[in-house]
Parts: C-alpha cells; sequence; structure tokens
C-alpha cells in the first residue's frame, strides 16, 4: 500500500478534483455542492426531489418508467444540453 493513500488506497485531491488511485486517476464533477466521479464517457445531471416532484405533476403524473422515457426523449443526459461540452 502507498503512503498517504488510507486504507482503501485512493485519495480525493480537491485542488484537482480527481480520485487518485494506484490504477489511474478519474476525474469529478462538482454539482450541488457536492462531488461526484465520473466513470465513463457519460455525464448523468441529478434532478432534485422537488424538481422530480414537478416534473410529475406536470406531464399529468406518468409512472416512473414514461417520466424517465420522457427525459430520456428531452435529453436530459446529454451535456451539449446543458454547456459542459
Amino acid at each position: 500500500m502507498l503512503t498517504g493513500y488510507g486504507q482503501v488506497g485512493a485519495y480525493y485531491n480537491n485542488i484537482k478534483d480527481q480520485v487518485v488511485h494506484p490504477g489511474g486517476i478519474h476525474p469529478v464533477v462538482r454539482s450541488l455542492g457536492h462531488p461526484f466521479i465520473i466513470w465513463g464517457n457519460t455525464m448523468t445531471t441529478y434532478l432534485t426531489q422537488p424538481e422530480l416532484r414537478q416534473l410529475h405533476r406536470r406531464f399529468g403524473h406518468p409512472a416512473v418508467e414514461r417520466l424517465a422515457r420522457i427525459l430520456d426523449q428531452a435529453g436530459h443526459n446529454d451535456p451539449k444540453h446543458y454547456g459542459l461540452l
């Protein structure tokens, strides 16, 4: 085990927003005041509970699967939609 890595063998570099471990480096994105690890090429954006409740009401109280399908069709998970790329 490397010195300074702790028991899990990794540490969070909050200056560079990265998780560093012996196998490599993973970038971290800050959203809503919390750090989130990016594991792949996709970017997931999270909605708060009040936002989800409002969407549920505005779309006529759809089932969970239907609301998820609506959000996918709207491009909710597309980073270009939010100007992140």
